[in-house]
């Protein structure tokens, strides 16, 4: 066996699926290892669904605004003992420098160019497999609960640009 051209890849969902299959395309030997049943991982929760258009970075302004509250929930999103917070506090500031305006609009338009190769990558994979049929191409809509006409202006905004 050719060390040079052996690959192990660590996980059986989508990424670790996907580069295994790219590396066996280019003609390298491949062990995949997966912990428990392929898929079950990372890429459960995600059901399969490619959301292109969803490229808000995590840290913006209203989530540090509504983080506060979710701090103090024990069981919220952002659940994180009081005895934990001295080692969290430089993430935390971190993430909140990260909510700034210009930092917002890099990430968002760095999620939009790496999202933009997303379903045409699918394609190509699927295609090179004989699996085209499984990429169901389908529409949903987006509805803001309580904010604001504001953050749907702003996101037709940045796709309109």
């Amino acid at each position: 066996m050719d060390s040079h051209n052996s690959y192990v890849v660590i996980g059986a969902g989508l990424i670790g699926l996907c580069t295994a299959l790219e590396l066996l395309s280019c003609g390298a030997q491949v062990t995949l290892l997966e912990h428990g049943k392929p898929g079950h991982g990372a890429s459960y929760g995600n059901a399969g669904f490619i959301a292109s258009e969803l490229i808000e970075p995590l840290a913006t302004a209203e989530n540090i605004r509504h983080a506060w509250s979710m701090l103090r929930d024990p069981h919220g999103a952002l659940a994180v003992p009081v005895k934990h917070w001295p080692q969290s506090l430089p993430w935390m500031i971190r993430f909140a420098l990260a909510a700034r305006k210009d930092s917002v609009d890099k990430g968002r338009t760095a999620l939009a160019n790496l999202l933009n190769l997303a379903v045409p990558s699918w394609r190509n994979l699927l295609n090179r497999e004989g699996l085209t049929a499984h990429l169901l191409q389908t529409h949903y809509m987006r509805v803001w609960e309580d904010s604001s006409l504001e953050s749907a202006l702003s996101e037709q905004e940045f796709y309109s640009a």
